[in-house]
């Protein structure tokens, strides 16, 4: 019977050394390396800040210095997912810098790279003769982020694995008829019609208009509804198919932000239709990530999703050094400082992540499994220091009491739409009831 225990965390938003009065690694660390191997999403870009920052980022532009990755590895994690919207935040340098870094320290990582294939590929960790593999996908990015094939003529794009979504608005036909009036009447789609005539641009599928950068079809129900995009998903569950076949197991971490209407904690559904597809073709289980809280837990034909775990740490508001594009993001000079654009941004600490406790708390699952079958499926919930000084706030501590509970009823409400069920032991550690 081959027995397998992984763990996981969600996002690693690590920027600052762990302070030496800091001791929540001495529970979690054990947690961690109580099972065969763990993994993280490593969510900040690993650099001396010699690389220029690209002219766009995931929100805030993220740096690590390279004797941080150390500190966070400490915690006990075999492997590392990097495919996020923050991968480029220092552009093709910054990534660079982190496989370089990475490969020094030689440990598995996967979801970036210097060409698509290599982006795709699992992360592998071989430990007493158990092979389990990794691979980071993530939905959320900008375009040029994308890692681009290995071709013979040209040399390949560094970048991300990513997964691309189509998004198709359902109105009616009254309404559809005001969207087609008002695209002609004030050239909404400027010079589209143009580019389509020429053969730059495709032209719109029967019955549906694009407004915009937006799909608009005839029905009887407004809606909205997303769907993965077909090569993209093709692409990724070959991969998944062959890997599965040569490992011990294999799962993914898919980052995301994009949701289902406009709440945070539900998950967008061209997401749900990947999550549901990669286990079909074999992973064991989906660590999602993403939006900097937790979402629902789906058991899927026996496998676990964690729609997003939210943060193992979070630190993002105390990136040293910020580029003149985040400042000016704000109305500010490029010449103010980090504190100042932070100020700006949150308006004097009175709105933003950093003022919700919900995004300083998780979980972090530790599942058995025999014979690929999920046999037992436990949760250390955390709590990451919100009432904490800023030297601790963002670095994880197990959760006790009034906050173990709170996260229990959390997590019960979040997943009761997909039926998953929880029992809360003794030792304050949650069990999925299978």
């Amino acid at each position: 019977m081959k027995k397998l225990i992984i763990c996981a965390g969600g996002d690693a938003l690590m920027v600052t050394p762990l302070p030496p009065h800091y001791t929540g690694r001495e529970i979690i660390r054990p947690y961690l390396r109580s099972a065969d191997f763990s993994a993280v999403n490593l969510e900040a870009v690993l650099s001396d800040y010699t690389c220029f920052p690209g002219a766009a980022s995931g929100g805030t532009w993220v740096n690590a210095t390279p004797d941080i990755f150390p500190q966070l590895h400490s915690f006990g994690f075999d492997l590392y997912g990097c495919a996020n919207n923050h991968a480029l935040d220092y552009s093709y340098g910054g990534l660079a810098s982190t496989c370089r870094i990475l490969e020094q320290a030689n440990v598995p990582f996967c979801g970036i790279g210097e060409s698509l294939e290599k982006a795709d590929a699992p992360a592998i960790c071989e430990k007493n003769g158990k092979k389990l593999g990794v691979m980071a996908v993530t939905t959320t990015f900008h375009d040029d982020w994308r890692a681009g094939r290995e071709c013979e003529d040209l040399p390949s794009r560094p970048g991300v694995s990513f997964l691309r979504h189509t998004t198709i608005f359902t109105v009616t036909q009254t309404q559809f008829d005001v969207l087609d009036t008002i695209a002609k009447n004030a050239t909404i789609n400027g010079s589209r019609p143009l580019n389509v005539a020429a053969g730059f641009e495709s032209p719109d599928p029967p019955g549906m208009l694009t407004f915009g950068k937006e799909l608009f079809l005839v029905g009887e129900e407004e809606k909205r509804e997303t769907f993965c995009h077909p090569g993209d998903l093709n692409r990724i569950l070959d991969g998944v198919k062959k890997a599965s076949k040569q490992l011990d197991g294999l799962i993914v971490l898919a980052h995301s932000h994009e949701v289902k209407r406009e709440a945070y904690h539900e998950p967008a559904d061209f997401f749900v239709e990947f999550c549901h597809a990669v286990l079909d073709a074999g992973a064991l289980a989906v660590i999602g990530g993403g939006t900097h809280q937790l979402k629902p837990i789906e058991m899927y034909h026996g496998k676990p999703i964690f729609y997003s775990l939210g943060d193992f740490i979070f630190q993002n508001s105390s990136v040293r050094i910020l580029p003149p594009d985040f400042k000016e993001k704000y109305g500010l000079s490029p010449r103010a400082t980090t504190q100042e654009a932070y100020a700006a941004r949150s308006r004097n600490g009175t709105i933003g992540l950093h003022t919700d406790p919900l995004h300083y708390r998780s979980v972090l699952p530790r599942l058995t499994f025999e014979n690929n079958h999920l046999v037992k499926a436990e949760l250390l919930p955390i709590e990451l220091g919100f009432d904490q000084e800023d030297d601790i706030k963002g670095l994880p501590f197990a959760a006790k009491g009034e906050t173990v509970q709170s996260i229990l009823e959390q997590l019960k409400t979040l997943s009761a739409p997909f039926g998953t069920r929880f029992d809360l032991k003794p030792n304050g550690i949650m069990e999925i009831i299978l």
